[in-house]
């Protein structure tokens, strides 16, 4: 995909670039500010009052008047005060992974294009670009000459101003990071951007102490759990009150360097590390009962699992130009991930400490991706793009267990099957892409993408296989007026294939070895969509609303694998049919009604249902992870002549996750969280920041039934429960630029 300036593609042309530009290399963003032509040039100076939002075709664009009166320090601080971009920014969160690099998906730009990297934290990276690097934010709501992304809903693009790193400039955060449980945290970052003799670059350098919730619950610091097992009638077996901790300490390397060629080429170069280093631990004492109610057992139940070295390293390569009358853009990223996982479990009894089982994983994952595009315009209102992307995935692992096979307090090594693991897939995909505007109303988006793969092993009972799809695309989207926008989309998507599944894993919490599954086949779906947008006058203000359903093939949960040599086990696996539909309206808005300017209110409500046939009961349930219905509320107020700005945000993330196994049924619960933040400006760009989150120490719960053979026809013989709470946490910091 192209980068462009912004400016109209039917004025094109190869111009003399200014030699300053400015290069951030946060979490593989390494993006230039373009060098803006005189066309573009005359057009923003051409723009109306930019203390007030200013709409043109698919555009809004706010510029840096409407941004001076709230002192921001950063562009993530620009883009939570326009209406609308808080909801997505939380969607561009970490998720599931891409296949390939791609052209769909994203949601936030800058300077016209998508982040070139994979690791990248979307976030962070917006808190390393100075606020006064930020010429003008777009919201685009439909087809536009310069941007070439296929993505759902409304588009954010950040411009960058010309010149913006002549001076150099710089951001910083620094935070004391508690919670309940006692525990003290220190982080921050530094970031600088600049040129030197007409090369841009930047280098920063981030310690994160604590992984952000969006992350999952895996990734809170400490926990207290009440778990009980019973017997099937109900009778207590097992009480096993649990204190759980994690130690996080992550940091993490970027820098970039660019540089813009006389003739209009740019080229970049971008580098990331992250290193982190985890501790969790669990001290979990239980006392064990008879079925009539008698004590039989009190022990010490200890886990501990350490994960270090965990090294990611992403280099990435991008250039663009005029070529053959048209716009040129290749890419190339390698990417290498490194994780040592050790687990011990032990038991105390009494004075005696038994060691009840151990492993050790070695794992290396990687990706290399080459890409490239070629854009022109066929006329005024139609342009056609064709390009080619291959990429190579891979997936080392080698696992080795150790049980306490015949109870005699010594712990052997048990053969892994497939231990010592290689997958890997080489892939290879062309794609065309056709952009028109038939009328000043109507803007049609279509693609088709055909891409074949081969996916080979190190295993003897599963042969190489080769993968073929074909992939269209229809994004049509109609202006009923100019506030007013309808959108229809049509597409076929396949999913990333995670190589997790196809090798062994070791089961710390039930001691056993999970089998994978090297045959399992990428989830494809149907997905279709009809969306509405209305945006209030005057800076009032978005509403939208969506309904979708996803007709999915091969839908990716534990099913039941039939052997003849091993027998029956569980792994991930393919169920034939599923689908999903639902409902979403997301609303932001001003309360100038209420003499509240600069107050916005948020609410999301998503109400889903999906359908899928349990392969081991047999049942219909709702997919793994869909949690139905749920719900957002967020309120944000700026004191604009205090420098001060607060708010709070309520999640509520739906129903209890449904799920089965071949031994067991279970149900998982996840509940609501509440967060607040205030921000008060002390002086120039510095301001003094305290967040808190889980403020109710929302908790969480599972409920969980285990058969004496397998859920085929088996009877129960035991039942789990637990609920825990998360600690709350508290940053008191200050950031600003330089």
């Amino acid at each position: 995909m192209p980068i462009r300036p912004p400016r109209d593609r039917k004025h094109a042309r190869p111009h003399k670039a200014s030699p300053a530009s400015v290069t951030l290399g946060g979490g593989m963003l390494a993006l230039a500010a373009v060098s803006l032509v005189p066309t573009a040039a005359a057009r923003e100076a051409a723009l109306p009052d930019t203390s007030q939002p200013a709409a043109s075709d698919s555009r809004v664009t706010y510029g840096p008047d409407y941004f001076a009166r709230y002192n921001p320090s950063t562009a993530e601080d620009i883009l939570k005060i326009i209406p609308g971009v808080q909801s997505i920014l939380d969607e561009a969160k970490p998720s599931r992974e891409e296949r390939g690099f791609g052209s769909g998906g994203a949601r936030v730009l800058l300077n016209g294009r998508r982040f070139p990297g994979k690791a990248n934290d979307l976030a962070a990276n917006l808190r390393r670009i100075p606020h006064d690097a930020v010429a003008r934010v777009e919201l685009i709501s439909g087809a536009v000459d310069d941007i070439a992304v296929q993505s759902e809903g409304t588009l954010v693009n950040v411009v960058l101003r010309e010149g913006a790193s002549i001076a150099g400039t710089g951001t910083w955060e620094a935070y004391v990071r508690f919670n309940d449980q006692g525990r003290t945290e220190l982080d921050g970052l530094v970031s600088y951007n600049g040129s030197f003799n007409g090369v841009g670059y930047t280098i920063g350098i981030e310690r994160n102490a604590w992984s952000p919730e969006v992350y999952g619950p895996i990734r809170w610091s400490d926990r207290t759990r009440d778990e009980v097992y019973y017997y099937p009638d109900f009778t207590v077996q097992e009480r096993r009150p649990q204190d759980w901790s994690r130690d996080h300490d992550k940091w993490i390397y970027t820098g970039g360097l660019s540089y813009d060629f006389v003739r209009g080429d740019r080229l970049q170069l971008n580098g990331f590390l992250q290193t982190i280093d985890v501790t969790t631990s669990d001290r979990t004492p239980f006392t064990r009962y008879g079925p009539a109610g008698n004590m039989t057992l009190q022990a010490l139940d200890l886990h501990e699992r350490d994960q270090n070295p965990w090294d990611t390293l992403e280099l990435s390569g991008d250039y663009e130009g005029a070529w053959f009358g048209g716009q040129l853009n290749a890419l190339a990223i390698h990417k290498r991930e490194t994780i040592l996982t050790e687990d011990f479990r032990r038991l105390v009894i009494a004075d005696r400490t038994i060691e009840r089982s151990r492993s050790l994983s070695d794992v290396e994952i990687g990706e290399d991706i080459l890409r490239a595009t070629w854009t022109r315009p066929l006329n005024a209102d139609m342009s056609v793009e064709i390009g080619a992307e291959g990429a190579k995935n891979f997936r080392d692992q080698s696992l080795r267990v150790f049980f306490d096979i015949d109870a005699d307090d010594l712990v052997e090594e048990v053969v892994v099957p497939t231990g010592n693991a290689h997958v890997e897939e080489q892939r290879a995909e062309a794609f065309l892409t056709h952009r028109w505007k038939p009328t000043a109303k109507l803007s049609l988006d279509t693609s088709l993408t055909y891409e074949t793969s081969e996916i080979t092993n190190n295993y003897d009972f599963s042969p190489d296989r080769s993968l073929s799809f074909w992939r269209p695309r229809l994004d049509a989207r109609y202006k009923v007026t100019p506030r007013q926008q309808a959108r229809l989309l049509v597409e076929r998507t396949v999913s990333q294939l995670d190589f997790e599944n196809f090798t062994p894993r070791y089961d710390f919490v039930d001691e056993e070895i999970d089998a994978g599954n090297p045959g399992i086949e990428p989830e494809k779906a149907w997905e279709y969509e009809l969306g509405y947008t209305y945006r209030l006058p005057k800076d009032g203000g978005r509403i939208e609303g969506r309904v979708f359903y996803k007709d999915i093939t091969d839908a990716i949960d534990k099913v039941p694998i039939f052997d003849p040599i091993r027998g029956v086990y569980s792994a991930e696996g393919n169920i034939p049919d599923a689908e999903v539909h639902g409902a979403e309206i997301k609303t932001s808005l001003r309360l100038t009604p209420l003499s509240l300017r600069d107050a916005i209110v948020s609410v999301q409500y998503t109400w889903q249902d999906s359908d899928i046939s349990d392969p081991f009961t047999g049942q219909g349930r709702r997919l793994r992870a869909d949690n139905g219905d749920n719900y957002e509320v967020s309120y944000r107020h700026d004191i604009t002549k205090a420098g001060l700005s607060y708010g709070a945000t309520y999640r509520h993330p739906g129903h209890a996750m449904i799920y089965s196994d071949l031994d067991s049924t279970a149900r998982f619960h996840i509940g609501p969280r509440l967060s607040a933040f205030a921000e008060k400006k002390l002086w120039g760009d510095m301001a003094l920041r305290i967040e808190a989150h889980n403020i109710e120490s929302g908790n969480e719960s599972r409920s969980r039934a285990l058969y004496a053979d397998t859920v085929f026809g088996g009877t129960v013989r035991q039942i789990q429960t637990w609920e825990e709470d998360r600690d709350t946490r508290v940053a008191i910091g200050l950031r600003g630029t330089f």
